[in-house]
């Protein structure tokens, strides 16, 4: 990627923000927001992702972007039927360049180098709007839902996750998977771990919506309306800025901290 002198933060709140603290304890940080005037599909943006080779992948509800530091371009999808490509709900990737995307209506989209592959209810997806996808340590791909479930792909497999899973009864749920491989979760405020097969609460933010992404270090950050928190398991969260003015409703769509 070109132009990339210092790491950043990505933030989406319906716009897509770099940078993304504006106040706070690390007050280098600076704020930029691009939208469709600078080249996005749609201002909305759902997701963002970075191959090994640098560039960084925005998916939004209007299609997939390719961002090399300075400009955005806009990369075509195959077709599947029943499902709409433009309408991208989240985007992860594995293995250093495998894009997996969600889209409305419950299908995934595998795309990769050795080519693409939709998985859809005949897999045993279920057919709701997907909020974020993962992948964790194992290779397994993660999709968590606006109901507050969440669902693993593993050897073309699905098998469901909910309340009987320790995740929460109500709330969007989030999935992050942090530099030692371990799932994480955000929903009705509580955050925490996957262990055994089950999701384990650690902590509670009070603020809301709430979404998480992993960090270069270790553990999760945590944006939780207008903050965003460095949390890690044995520690308390930790604030590390405030995003946007005071009183400004924020609804954070995903978080991301690229590799520079």
């Amino acid at each position: 990627m070109r132009d990339r002198k210092r790491p950043f933060l990505v933030l989406t709140a319906w716009i897509f923000l770099a940078s993304g603290a504006v106040r706070g304890a690390d007050s280098s940080w600076s704020a930029r927001v691009w939208q469709s005037d600078d080249g996005l599909p749609d201002n909305n943006v759902t997701g963002v992702a970075q191959t090994s080779d640098g560039y960084l992948w925005v998916a939004t509800q209007g299609g997939l972007a390719k961002f090399d530091g300075v400009q955005f371009k806009r990369q075509a999808l195959p077709i599947i039927a029943g499902a709409s490509v433009e309408m991208i709900r989240a985007l992860t990737v594995s293995g250093g360049d495998h894009l997996w995307l969600a889209l409305e209506g419950g299908v995934v989209m595998s795309v990769s180098a050795r080519g693409t592959r939709a998985y859809t209810s005949a897999d045993g997806l279920w057919v709701y709007r997907p909020s974020c996808i993962a992948s964790d340590g194992d290779g397994a791909i993660w999709v968590a839902y606006w109901d507050g479930t969440a669902c693993r792909i593993a050897d073309g497999k699905a098998k469901h996750f909910s309340e009987k899973e320790g995740l929460p009864a109500t709330g969007i749920c989030w999935l992050a998977t942090d530099v030692r491989k371990r799932l994480w979760f955000a929903q009705g405020g509580r955050v925490g771990v996957l262990r055994d097969g089950h999701f384990e609460s650690l902590t509670t933010l009070q603020e809301h919506p709430l979404c998480i992404a992993a960090r270069r270090d270790r553990g999760v950050w945590a944006c939780a309306g207008r903050e965003l928190y460095r949390i890690d398991e044995g520690t308390a969260p930790r604030k590390s800025a405030e995003l946007g003015s005071p009183g400004e409703a924020i609804e954070p769509l995903t978080l991301f901290e690229d590799q520079t």
